[in-house]
């Protein structure tokens, strides 16, 4: 077996770039919420085929947009995922004397309660 040719990694700049020192654009800035629990991230993931010790072949991540702190909770089913949610809302209101605001998930159908969400005060983003 041969080795793949390297592409050559000193190619020239542009003169003009080089004498104005232009650069890449800037990213814009991102725009977060200004409290804790104002907005949660939440996401439903597969451990595939290495489930873990008790058998659980999903994990749901809960994070909080201001702080970024993150919770991770295993799971047996998807189903589980919106209960789970309702053990970690429980929790972080509890410990931060604070309400959860608004949860943005993607749309992967775990959370699709809108009546619960809409009894407790969530606003529920998708995206």
């Amino acid at each position: 077996l041969g080795c793949l040719k390297c592409f050559d990694m000193n190619v020239e700049k542009c003169g003009t770039c080089m004498l104005t020192k232009i650069t890449r654009k800037k990213f814009d800035s991102i725009v977060r919420v200004s409290k804790v629990l104002g907005l949660i991230h939440s996401d439903l993931c597969d451990l595939h085929a290495t489930p873990s010790l008790g058998n659980k072949k999903y994990f749901v991540t809960f994070i909080d947009d201001y702080s970024r702190y993150c919770s991770v909770y295993l799971l047996h089913s998807k189903d589980e995922a919106l209960e789970k949610f309702k053990v970690y809302k429980t929790e972080v209101e509890l410990q931060q004397s604070n309400l959860i605001k608004k949860l943005r998930t993607d749309r992967g159908g775990e959370y699709y309660d809108t009546a619960y969400f809409h009894s407790v005060g969530i606003i529920h983003e998708i995206t």
